[in-house]
């Protein structure tokens, strides 16, 4: 089973600006950035309220919380980049245990005629009720969908260990089920 990595929608933190370096960089394209921005990237986060970063901040640069990347490590990712991240916010108070990660695979799985998307144009889609085909999966553990590369895809087993680390929960990170063709009638 696979899952969808978002962002929970109760949330009142976001990222408003990302770092020039960043948006210099393919973080969408599953390959490796083979440059370093040399100093931790900061990112600018606004909320809705008083509270903090998250754990998970979902963009096309996810950036992660230290303890949540030391769990996708554990749980034994292997397949992420990451680069050291500071998050700003409005009153400048800022948080330095944080990293933007490019998440390395791409993985062509989506099975169009079963799942609602919209078609942007010039090739992109977005999927707004996604279908995957788990046979082409090949089992890999943390990838983007090729079809829409917003999308991050999570395997049950970083699910079920993820849930396991639950103690505090992870801010933020919010995970949807993802139907296999196989459930869905022809």
């Amino acid at each position: 089973m696979y899952y969808k990595m978002i962002v929970n929608q109760m949330v009142e933190t976001f990222i408003s600006e990302e770092p020039a370096w960043a948006k210099k960089h393919q973080f969408m394209t599953g390959n490796l950035i083979s440059d370093e921005p040399g100093k931790p990237l900061e990112f600018k986060i606004g909320s809705y309220g008083e509270a903090g970063p998250l754990d998970f901040h979902e963009q096309i640069i996810p950036v992660l919380s230290k303890r949540f990347l030391n769990a996708l490590y554990e749980i034994g990712i292997d397949n992420i980049q990451a680069f050291p991240a500071i998050l700003i916010d409005e009153s400048e108070r800022s948080w330095g245990d944080y990293f933007a990660v490019n998440i390395l695979g791409i993985i062509s799985c989506a099975n169009l005629d079963k799942s609602s998307y919209t078609n942007i144009g010039a090739g992109v889609i977005d999927i707004e009720y996604l279908i995957i085909d788990y046979g082409k999966t090949d089992s890999t553990l943390l990838f983007r969908l090729a079809e829409d590369p917003s999308i991050i895809v999570i395997h049950e087993k970083i699910f079920d260990k993820l849930d396991s680390f639950i103690d505090p929960p992870f801010k933020g990170a919010s995970f949807k089920y993802i139907k296999d063709i196989s459930e869905v009638d022809s």
